[in-house]
This record gives structure tokens, sequence and C-alpha cells, in this order.
């Protein structure tokens, strides 16, 4: 069994603002042609703590660390010799690293793409979907592409307990995973509902503020030896169960 956390470059202004989330640096930093020295610097600094949190709990299941990459990385070349360089250094399985890519990004130019995912999933690493379902969702690119996770969309998460409509879809994103042989996440889960709505078991991979909230490496460093702070994934094959395939 492999458990999974999950890692966020947070970018750091005046401090009367806070912590900026991705959306609000990450543009600017494409724009500004440094989004390939950021990516870099996060993809090994989850690789090593990953090894680290290895190290720390050696009885405790293996944990997945899963890096966001942006469209602008994945056409650079040398991305490929950056991965490898990365699991070397770090010495991490690459079945431990989940690399995982906006829908939107990958329909950009399919061909390109999918050869780019293919020498990715080479290199042994796992590749997911994220934001499942807000972009150009397509059975054909599904099954050219070499993926082994989709992420809902937290659009239809939200709508869960709230309604029939957002839950018939996320159901049917399940399902879909499911007859593809894909794992599945539903992402941004933040009312209590959405995980556990009443009389059901809850929802099968989940990620969101009633399980964790962001946390810097201390509070990660205490979930990562509990069961309670990892998120959980479905795995592919799996029934659908819970809110995503009995909700009301």
């Amino acid at each position: 069994m492999t458990s999974s956390t999950s890692t966020t470059a947070s970018g750091t202004p005046p401090a009367t603002k806070g912590l900026l989330p991705p959306p609000a640096f990450i543009p600017l930093a494409e724009e500004q042609g440094l989004i390939g020295p950021i990516g870099d610097w996060v993809l090994l600094q989850a690789c090593l703590q990953a090894r680290r949190w290895q190290d720390q709990f050696p009885d405790a299941p293996p944990l997945s660390m899963p890096v966001n990459l942006s469209g602008r990385q994945l056409e650079e070349p040398r991305l490929i010799g950056e991965v490898v360089r990365v699991l070397e250094t770090a010495r991490l399985s690459p079945r431990l690293l989940t690399l995982e890519i906006t829908e939107s990004v990958l329909v950009t130019d399919i061909e390109a793409m999918s050869n780019r995912l293919r020498e990715l999933k080479g290199l042994g690493v796992l590749l997911a979907i994220d934001d499942f379902g807000t972009g150009y969702s397509s059975l054909s690119y599904l099954r050219r592409f070499p993926i082994d996770m989709l992420k809902i969309d937290k659009a239809f998460v939200d709508g869960i307990g709230r309604g029939r409509e957002d839950a018939a879809l996320a159901n049917a994103i399940v399902k879909l995973s499911h007859t593809l042989q894909l794992h599945t996440v539903a992402e941004g889960i933040e009312e209590p509902e959405q995980g556990h709505p009443p009389g059901r078991p809850g929802l099968p991979g989940r990620a969101g503020i009633p399980l964790r909230p962001p946390a810097g490496r201390p509070g990660h460093d205490r979930a990562a030896g509990q069961d309670g702070g990892r998120r959980r994934v479905l795995p592919p094959g799996g029934q659908p169960v819970g809110s995503l395939s009995e909700v009301p």
C-alpha cells in the first residue's frame, strides 16, 4: 500500500499579505521565464522530503509525493534529464513520484504531449491529470495518454451534498476511471458532507481542508507517520463507494 501527501509552492510577498497561493504568482513566473528554476527547486525539495520521511518512518507505508508540472516545464527538452537527476539525488524510487499535469495543458498539442508523457512514463514515475473535468475532457485523449490517475476538479466536489447534477458528474468520472483502470482522487473537500454525507461512508480518495489543512514541514512530519494524515486514493478497478457512487 502506498499513501500520498501533496506538494504546494507558495510565494512570500511582504509580510502584511502573507503567503500567496500558486495561481497568484505562477503565471508571472512563466511570463518572466522563471518557472523552470522554480519547478526544478520544488521537484528536488519534494523528492528529498519524501526520502527523509522514508528514513524517519521506515515501518510506515511508502509515501507518494505528487508534484505539479506547468505547461512550460513540459515543453522543455531538459525535463526528462532533470527528473532523472532529482530521483537519483534524492535516492527515491520513481514509483513514489507522481507528476501532475493540468487537463487544459494536455490538449494544447495532443501529439507532442503524448510523446512527452510517454518519455516520463518510461522513467517509472506515475502520471496524473489534475483538475479533470474543467478542460476538454475526451475519451480519445484519455486512451492516448499513459496516465495513472484522474483528480476530480473541486468544481464538481463543491456540489456534492447540495444537488444531484455535480454529484452525478463526479460519480460518472469515478466510473470512467475504473473502466480505464485509473486511480481516482476528489479534490477540494471543504465541507463535512462532501466527505461523509449523511448515512454514506465518504469519498473513496479525497483531499481537502477537513482531512488536513495546509502545513509546513513540521506538520507534515507529524502526519507522515499517522494514517489520518494521508490522502487515500481509490485504486483502479475498485468499486466506487460513498458519496461519489451513492449520493442521493
